[in-house]
């Protein structure tokens, strides 16, 4: 992604980002962390506390090398299932190659998901989407030292993971509506004995119309095609829910994500 400096009034723009009324897109990547042992293992490399990491808990880190240098710095969070480490994204090949030397016989499995999100800065507080990583500055952590009460009080900056189809309508401030259908709710998935995947349609929640949306599992090539016409034609969500679908069919999960 290539930054740009402004974008026409910087002046304005900086306000704006200060007051938080704008969000900078980030140029950082996303390593999933996931297994049973993922916090013993990152406690035992990072210089955070990981053993007591909770879900919807984030924590900022830094990757030491022998002589006590600083390699790395990690942004990370845990979702209660897997912890993702925010890190720049010409790093993540390297970090990746660097980790699963150091797995050993932890159970943990690691994987590049930045294609999958788009990482957001902000100093403000959202509505209706949850950030994902806090900056812990200038608050006191454990085992810190607080040298000043006023330098940086009312520093309030957050990262916000966003699923790539959202990036855009995110980024303008453009309000959406999203909704999530996993196959398991259709017939046609229990008969095929394969209720892996689900369905997401993504619409303005004003006019229904549809901006976009992903499939996942089984068939999803296929039925893709319905939510890129609804698109292409500018068709609203009622569109799609009053579509005569066949039963049983696991297009039927593109009706049940429109209502």
């Amino acid at each position: 992604m290539t930054a740009k400096a402004h974008f026409g009034n910087p002046m304005i723009e900086q306000r704006n980002l200060a007051r938080g009324k704008a969000v900078v897109r980030q140029d950082l990547g996303v390593i999933r962390v996931s297994g049973e042992d993922r916090l013993e293992w990152l406690h035992s490399m990072l210089t955070s506390d990981f053993k007591n990491l909770k879900p919807g808990q984030s924590r900022e880190a830094l990757l030491l090398n022998v002589q006590g240098h600083v390699e790395q710095v990690f942004h990370a969070f845990d979702d209660g299932e897997a912890t993702s480490l925010i890190v720049p994204l010409d790093r993540v090949d390297a970090l990746l190659k660097w980790l699963d030397r150091m797995m050993f016989r932890s159970k943990v499995e690691i994987a590049d998901v930045s294609g999958q999100w788009a990482v957001f800065g902000s100093v403000a507080e959202l509505d209706d989407v949850e950030a994902s990583w806090i900056d812990p500055w200038p608050n006191l952590v454990l085992g810190g030292a607080r040298y000043s009460t006023k330098v940086g009080a009312d520093w309030n900056y957050r990262e916000y993971l966003v699923p790539i189809e959202e990036a855009e309508a995110f980024a303008s401030g453009r309000k959406i509506r999203v909704t999530k259908v996993p196959f398991s709710t259709t017939a046609k998935a229990l008969i095929n004995n394969d209720s892996r995947g689900f369905v997401k349609i993504i619409s303005d929640p004003a006019t229904g119309e549809v901006l976009g949306g992903s499939i996942v599992g089984r068939h999803a090539a296929e039925l893709i095609s319905v939510i890129a016409l609804a698109v292409t034609a500018n068709l609203k969500v009622t569109d799609i829910e009053e579509s005569l679908l066949v039963h049983p069919a696991l297009a039927e999960a593109l009706a049940d994500a429109a209502e």
